[in-house]
């Protein structure tokens, strides 16, 4: 399916809204295996992401419990990798500490660079949500920074209501 539905909430504005509903009829009509958001941690700490994660969550589990949930991670090797530039820019700043998966608990997509650049040209695409981290870090780090997308599935009986 390619589509796109939007809910209409202005940015930084969601973690004053519920967006469960609206985003509880998408799972209805659309009824899919597989659903993807960020974890609770927004993966940055940011407001917005962390609301996201909650409605998503929440949808989940009223609608759709037999689909897998997918909460974006990202894994000890990034953290080990990236470790510098991470610490520099301050990206977990918002947060006591930063999505840290283990490995062999995440499921990686590391892309290859048709793909990447399909990712980076979409990123673009955002810029005013983007051009700051890849000002920050430089082009080629981005790249390899954004290469690998990470994600940890997440157990009905782990969701505390």
């Amino acid at each position: 399916m390619h589509e796109l539905r939007l809910l209409g909430f202005e940015d930084g504005t969601c973690d004053a809204r519920d967006g469960a509903p609206a985003i509880a009829d998408h799972i209805a009509d659309v009824a899919p295996d597989r659903i993807v958001t960020f974890g609770p941690d927004g993966i940055t700490g940011h407001p917005d992401h962390r609301a996201v994660s909650q409605w998503v969550t929440e949808a989940w589990a009223a609608v759709r419990p037999s689909a897998e949930l997918w909460y974006a991670t990202k894994t000890v090797g990034f953290h080990e990798r990236f470790a510098e530039v991470n610490e520099r820019i301050g990206i977990w700043s918002e947060q006591p500490s930063p999505p840290r998966t283990p490995e062999d608990e995440a499921r990686s997509i590391v892309l290859p660079d048709h793909l990447l650049n399909v990712k980076l040209a979409a990123l673009a695409a955002h810029d005013s949500q983007t051009r700051v981290l890849r000002d920050l870090i430089g082009p080629e780090t981005y790249r390899e920074w954004v290469r690998t997308e990470s994600f940890r599935i997440v157990s009905p009986a782990s969701i505390t209501r």
